[in-house]
């Protein structure tokens, strides 16, 4: 798949492409917006005051965590949440029913998520986990903040997937609208439909930057919250309660008691997060031009040799030797981590993904030359 343009031209003037579909979606909200409340026959300017309300959140969030991390950070559920929170107050606070705009106002956010995710695409944040089929991305792209140690790897297209089934999401939603569902269906509905889509996309994510606890992401901690919150309210009778609702609760609820349990009891899947995968990148990045030996290597406890300590005690060193015409790229990895022992298998996964980041060839071997203690050779 070819690499998406950082930039677009209109009218010969080239916009950044994250804030061209960024303008591209708010605009699309606000004009959904003015098609249904017309279509349902609700006060149009009150749409004009939830766009403000919205366009002035997004910007007050997204200068306070600039502020906060001294970078560009924007989290989908923080604004999505504080949008909603702050039109419900303001519709309170003037006297004006509360479902019926809440439920054009999440389909306006959710269309402005569709073209955002287009956005993300085009400049690499957000993206999935290496793949056989997917996008690229350059150098280009790593000189723009995408992560360098994927440069020039496949990976999974999850912001194109995220996008086409928000769209489909709002499309359904209008659709349900205009057949008189039931105030607050729709904001059920999104919440619920969305969030399931996204709970399960996270294990597909590959961007380092997002916090994890007990092997869920803040994305997954806060879907759960969300579909319980509003669940909680459905059972109170705020809000109307459908089967579906149950049963993607159900499965999101089952499918994070799971990964908790998984965590305890074999924590090695920790290793692939992304967050360690940077980490770990970074380390070998550092480390890689001290560790070039001239013969074929043996492992030597008492050796000079650089090694790299990740925070949960994987290490790791890597050299390089040649042997007539083959050139040798060869790590080796241990753990001092009670809680994290190496097994074959987990070596051999991690092996491919050494070989994902090292651009190394297909084809490797692993040897315990100790007890828990791997070396993984590749012939390149």
């Amino acid at each position: 798949m070819i690499p998406p343009p950082l930039h677009i031209k209109v009218l010969g003037v080239a916009f950044n492409s994250f804030h061209f579909f960024g303008i591209l979606g708010y605009s699309s909200g606000v004009l959904l917006g003015i098609f249904l409340s017309y279509s349902l026959g609700l006060p149009v300017y009150i749409i004009f005051l939830m766009s403000g309300i919205g366009a002035l959140t997004f910007f007050l969030l997204a200068a306070l965590a600039k502020v906060l991390t001294n970078e560009e950070t924007i989290v989908y559920y923080h604004h999505e949440i504080a949008i909603v929170l702050l039109c419900g107050i303001v519709l309170r606070t003037i006297g004006f029913p509360l479902f019926p705009y809440l439920d054009i106002t999440i389909l306006g956010i959710g269309i402005f998520l569709a073209f955002g995710r287009l956005g993300c695409f085009s400049m690499g944040c957000c993206h999935g986990k290496p793949s056989k089929f997917g996008i690229q991305y350059g150098p280009d792209h790593v000189r723009a903040g995408f992560g360098w140690y994927y440069q020039d790897i496949t990976l999974s297209p999850v912001q194109l997937i995220e996008s086409a089934y928000a769209f489909l999401i709002v499309i359904t939603g209008t659709i349900l609208l205009n057949h008189k569902a039931a105030p607050g269906t729709i904001l059920v509905f999104y919440t619920a439909f969305y969030g399931g889509l996204r709970y399960f996309m996270e294990f597909f994510r590959g961007d380092a930057e997002r916090p994890y606890k007990l092997g869920l992401s803040e994305a997954q901690w806060t879907t759960l919250l969300l579909m319980i919150v509003f669940y909680v309210f459905a059972l109170m009778g705020r809000l109307p309660l459908y089967p579906w609702h149950t049963g993607i609760l159900i499965l999101i609820l089952t499918a994070s008691l799971y990964m908790i349990v998984r965590g305890r009891k074999d924590p090695v899947y920790r290793l692939f997060m992304p967050g360690h995968v940077k980490e770990l990148a970074s380390g070998l990045n550092q480390i890689s031009r001290d560790n070039t030996l001239a013969g074929i290597p043996e492992y030597i406890p008492d050796q000079e040799i650089s090694v790299y300590r990740t925070r949960l005690g994987l290490c790791i060193s890597n050299g390089r030797y040649t042997t007539g015409a083959l050139t040798i790229n060869f790590y080796t990895v241990s753990s001092i981590n009670k809680k994290l022992p190496l097994t074959k298998r987990a070596v051999t996964s991690l092996a491919t993904l050494l070989r994902t980041i090292g651009h190394h060839h297909p084809s490797f071997q692993i040897e315990e030359i100790r007890n828990q203690i791997f070396q993984i050779f590749f012939v390149d």
